[in-house]
């Protein structure tokens, strides 16, 4: 079945509706679909099918469109793979081949023996030692004759912005666009934020207390009130939770994002607890806070920040992190935010990156991902 007839079955559900830029990329995703089930008969193992690189600003739906391309491939020796799930797997192939001279090359060849076609949601690179993997991993693979659906928030050249070494990744750029076709998704709006928040899952501070809100889900959960504060390890990183019993869990913001954490370490909290409380998450930004008065008669002499507030970069850039994975894996989350969501970011070098986090967000708020949390 064609991309485009599949996206029809889902526009006759419930809750969706036709986007004529969504349209126009099934257009482009039939197309490749038939170039991949229907290669000319002179075609070698080995020969390039030209991909597509789907982007625009959140929430438009790429993700969706990949899902939907994928699951028209029935027959092709396909995968679907987040970003940081993929990356997470490269790492590790690629510490099984330590001591080769080019072990991308053999971890390209690995997959290429695997999939014909590999559908990459949310390509976006902040380091440079994954823009140095992506360019030889990307170059393997295409040598190889895989096929590459990417999506992403970012044009290509926009993929990786180093400021010290800007043409870093200009080989990189010249080798996505010269093996997949551009598509931009030029639309402004959000579907995410369209989604009715009736399940409220971001709370100010004395709104809801936490310990009783564990305690309550732990009770509908397990039909228990026990849970444990013991210290655990997580990818040989030690981890030190506020309470955790058997898929549920809640962390502080300060253990989880202001220490060394890796997207791996996120991608095996996910898989191990299917529901999370993150508590004392500040206010970010990249400005410095100016000590300011604190409020109430016995306390008003003291100096203090009226709330919490961080601009460390690394820990704004960990958040991000963790709330693409738990999102990801339709994880149930509850936080406890210095200020109301939409106050959360107040402006800096990553005001476009935490457009995503925002809004992805507010659709974990909606009636629509909790059923998926649910499912999960």
């Amino acid at each position: 079945m064609l991309p485009s007839q599949l996206y029809q079955q889902h526009l006759a559900r419930p809750g969706f509706r036709a986007d004529a830029l969504q349209a126009q990329a099934m257009q482009q995703l039939d197309a490749l679909q038939q170039r991949l089930l229907n290669p000319p008969k002179w075609f070698a193992r080995s020969s390039k099918i030209r991909g597509l690189y789907l982007w625009g600003s959140v929430g438009i739906g790429k993700s969706f469109l990949v899902d939907v391309f994928f699951a028209s491939l029935a027959n092709v020796a396909a995968t679907r793979q987040h970003y940081q799930h993929f990356m997470a797997m490269v790492h590790k192939d690629m510490n099984a081949v330590t001591g080769h001279a080019n072990p991308l090359r053999l971890v390209g060849k690995k997959l290429a023996a695997q999939y014909r076609v590999i559908c990459l949601d949310e390509l976006y690179i902040t380091d440079m030692g994954d823009a140095m993997i992506v360019y030889h991993l990307f170059e393997s693979l295409f040598d190889e004759g895989v096929t590459l659906l990417i999506t992403s928030n970012f044009a290509p050249e926009r993929l990786y912005r180093d400021d010290l070494q800007p043409a870093i990744f200009e080989p990189a750029i010249k080798l996505i666009r010269a093996n997949t076709e551009e598509l931009h998704l030029a639309s402004s709006e959000d579907y995410r934020k369209l989604q009715v928040g009736e399940h409220q899952t971001w709370f100010v501070p004395g709104e809801r207390d936490f310990a009783l809100l564990f305690s309550e889900l732990n009770q509908q959960l397990h039909q228990a009130n026990e849970f444990s504060s013991e210290a655990f390890e997580v990818q040989q990183h030690r981890l030190q939770p506020q309470r955790y019993a058997q898929n549920i869990a809640w962390f502080s913001f300060a253990e989880l994002c202001e220490k060394p954490r890796s997207a791996r370490d996120y991608l095996q909290l996910a898989q191990r607890f299917k529901v999370f409380l993150l508590s004392d998450v500040p206010q970010f930004g990249n400005r410095e806070v100016e000590e300011q008065l604190t409020q109430g008669v016995e306390e008003g002499s003291m100096g203090g920040q009226r709330y919490a507030y961080s601009n460390s970069e690394n820990a704004q850039r960990r958040f991000m992190s963790l709330i693409d994975e738990l999102y990801d894996q339709g994880i149930k989350l509850y936080v406890q935010g210095a200020v109301p969501l939409l106050d959360l970011y107040t402006g800096g070098r990553l005001a476009f990156e935490f457009q995503r986090t925002i809004s992805r967000l507010t659709e974990m708020q909606s009636a629509a991902y909790r059923d998926r949390a649910l499912r999960a």
